[in-house]
């Protein structure tokens, strides 16, 4: 999709699923921590994790339960539903060696470096707006090396605000010193990204890899490759 340079001024990407291979680099590090454990990294195994993820992240990501319980929480669940022990006092210690294994897996997709370098090049400034601890979140973009090519980083932790939270879109755009109307978002998730991103103002664009989402848009892209800046 073709966007004109004097109408954006600046683009928003999220970090995962948008330029993070968020989904292949858990897959990447289960296959090398599950053995530790014992355990058959099967598709049944990888799914049993994604699902816990997905049913314990929304108490995390809303504040009612800290991000450790959310660890033990989700590791306790695993590991019962496989009839493997459990050891409540060192399961953080257990659920490190996955964050160890996840940050050796680090994977960008590969269109994300492309479209940044694109933007740049075009005089268009480049942000990052994600959920998430701003050391994490930065240290996924240092470890594929999309760090430098990002001009400002916003995560919801030193935001004081997180996706879908209009704020969260607000408070990025005066980072990025632009106004709302001027700062094209982009990501994958269209209820966070893209139609939270609309109701604060701002024009967004539908990150879709695998075609999956049913509603209709006319915004919508399947690849990185497909944002293009012209003018």
């Amino acid at each position: 999709m073709s966007l004109p340079v004097n109408s954006i001024k600046a683009v928003l990407f999220d970090l995962d699923g948008t330029l993070f291979d968020y989904d292949g680099s858990v897959t990447k590090a289960l296959h090398g921590w599950l053995p530790e454990l014992g355990v058959d990294p099967s598709d049944d195994v990888l799914e049993l994790w994604r699902r816990l993820e997905r049913k314990h992240y929304p108490a995390a990501h809303s504040g009612l339960i800290s991000w450790s319980e959310h660890r033990r929480l989700r590791l306790r669940e695993f590991l019962t539903a496989l009839e493997r022990p459990v050891d409540e006092p060192v399961l953080l210690e257990v659920f490190a060696g996955y964050l160890d294994r996840f940050e050796q897996s680090y994977r960008p997709y590969p269109d994300a470096a492309r479209a940044l370098n694109r933007v740049r090049a075009a005089g268009i400034t480049t942000g990052i707006l994600t959920n998430g601890s701003t050391g994490r979140q930065t240290g996924k973009l240092r470890g594929t090396g999309l760090l430098g090519l990002c001009d400002v980083v916003c995560a919801s932790e030193d935001l004081g605000a997180a996706k879908p939270d209009p704020d969260a879109f607000l408070r990025a755009c005066v980072r990025l010193g632009e106004v709302p109307g001027a700062v094209l978002m982009v990501g994958d998730n269209h209820e966070w990204d893209v139609l939270a991103a609309r109701a604060a103002g701002l024009p967004a664009l539908h990150l879709d890899r695998q075609g999956t989402h049913s509603g209709p848009d006319p915004y919508r892209i399947s690849t990185l490759d497909e944002l293009l800046i012209s003018s």
